[in-house]
């Protein structure tokens, strides 16, 4: 505050209106809602079915983990083993795979009926 020739509540004022956080390790970001593309999407999905973690997806990103941990949740996609994953994505996903398992997620399908569905077991 004494920098910039301000009370500290100046500051506090100016960080709140700028949606300016103070992070755990006492460093500044400031919050941005990512809006998602069909694109993101698909990545997020083909990151997950590696197995990635979500703190090397949210840095991929340039989000946080809480943040791919909400979208995961958003689009129901669940955590699995490693391996379990891998094995049963061996397929190249298309836009319009995509846009189909989405919407079946969005129907309430059960996982199995959608692997059977794209010929995956």
């Amino acid at each position: 505050a004494s920098e910039f020739g301000l009370s500290k509540v100046a500051i506090n004022s100016k960080c709140s209106q700028l949606k300016l956080k103070k992070t755990k390790k006492a460093k500044i970001v400031k919050k941005i809602k990512k809006t998602w593309t069909e694109e993101d999407i698909k990545r997020l999905i083909q990151m997950k079915g590696e197995g990635k973690r979500e703190k090397d997806i949210a840095s991929e990103f340039g989000l946080s983990k809480v943040a791919i941990n909400s979208k995961c949740s958003q689009l129901k996609l669940k955590k699995t083993k490693k391996a379990k994953i891998v094995k049963k994505i061996k397929k190249t996903w298309t836009e319009e795979d995509i846009k189909r398992l989405i919407q079946m997620k969005g129907e309430g399908k059960r996982e199995k009926d959608i692997a059977s569905e794209f010929g995956l077991s």
